[in-house]
């Protein structure tokens, strides 16, 4: 399969802000948006027979068929529909990426896919919790939520009718998809409200390599002190505070852990400024590191307040 080399594909659950932040992307890097069932453009002129997941909706004639599916038919109409998607967004694709553009995608296509297409600095994940994606299906205004809403409501038996709905929309969000999609070996974002829309924006810019992460500010959650000891490793002894900044997952497949200079005492939690990345070409993480807004060290004393564990691997520092 072709690389695509200057598309950044945006997969993940509903709700967790991809279109969004595929718009944002565009109009900061004078790129193509393609937002979210962007492949519809394809869509009158498919064959039925070639097509017939996404062409279902077109060809539908009594919109009631829609919602009294149970959740096993609207669990294979979807296999079927992203399979379908797949074929039509790396068509779509092929064209926009011969422009001098970069080309941001809200995309279907599958994990599997995408690293045949593809690298991890191309592809973010961004999720919200399964429960989000089914309660608020329909908080959305766009007309054809609210045009399903409107046809459960007129259904005999209301409360029936929803809750069917609700199951179909569980097989789909389910913990199971989640996961498949946390442990990808993507970078991951987790929705989390408490983030405005510019930080998680600066978060995306940060996991496609679009902005530098030296100079940015960060909260650091401290869960191995200054004074403490490694929990598997009681060999390992912590000469500095250490920890993980919340919401920003590494290719571990955990959030992204930092060291902390320039702070004397244990804390529980830390605000600074990343002054540099260690890049393990032994391992699949980096270890940022963080210091007080202002403060620098040399390589040489990084090296030197670090080598109670990077002496462990094949480490370098890179500012």
């Amino acid at each position: 399969m072709k690389k695509f080399n200057n598309v950044y594909f945006i997969n993940g659950t509903a709700y967790a802000g991809k279109s969004t932040m595929v718009k944002m992307l565009a109009k900061k890097y004078n790129g193509i948006a393609c937002e979210e069932n962007y492949h519809d453009i394809k869509l009158p002129e498919l064959d039925s027979d070639e097509f017939p997941g996404i062409t279902y909706t077109r060809d539908l004639k009594d919109w009631r068929d829609f919602i009294r599916r149970t959740p096993d038919e609207y669990e294979e109409w979807i296999n079927v529909v992203t399979k379908e998607c797949t074929i039509l967004e790396l068509q779509i694709l092929e064209e926009l990426s011969k422009q001098d553009r970069p080309v941001f995608v809200d995309t279907n296509i599958p994990i599997e896919v995408l690293k045949e297409i593809s690298d991890e600095k191309h592809v973010l994940i961004m999720l919200a919790k399964p429960e989000i994606s089914v309660n608020r299906f329909f908080d959305r205004p766009d007309k054809e939520k609210q045009f399903l809403y409107r046809l459960l409501l007129e259904e005999e038996n209301t409360d029936k009718a929803m809750d069917n709905f609700r199951k179909c929309l569980m097989r789909i969000n389910s913990k199971e998809v989640y996961n498949k999609f946390l442990d990808s070996g993507f970078n991951v974002i987790k929705r989390d409200d408490t983030r405005t829309i510019e930080e998680t924006f600066m978060l995306v810019e940060e996991a496609f390599s679009l902005k530098e992460f030296i100079g940015k500010k960060v909260t650091v959650k401290i869960d191995r002190p200054l004074g403490s000891y490694h929990p598997k490793h009681k060999d390992i002894y912590y000469p500095i505070n250490y920890g993980y900044i919340e919401g920003i997952m590494a290719q571990d497949g955990e959030e992204q852990d930092a060291y902390v200079l320039g702070v004397n005492e244990p804390v529980e939690e830390f605000t600074g400024v990343i002054i540099a990345i260690i890049h393990r070409y032994d391992d699949v993480e980096e270890k940022w590191v963080v210091a007080p807004e202002g403060v620098s060290f040399t390589i040489e004393e990084i090296e030197k307040q670090v080598h109670f564990q990077e002496q462990y691997f094949n480490s370098e520092i890179r500012m």
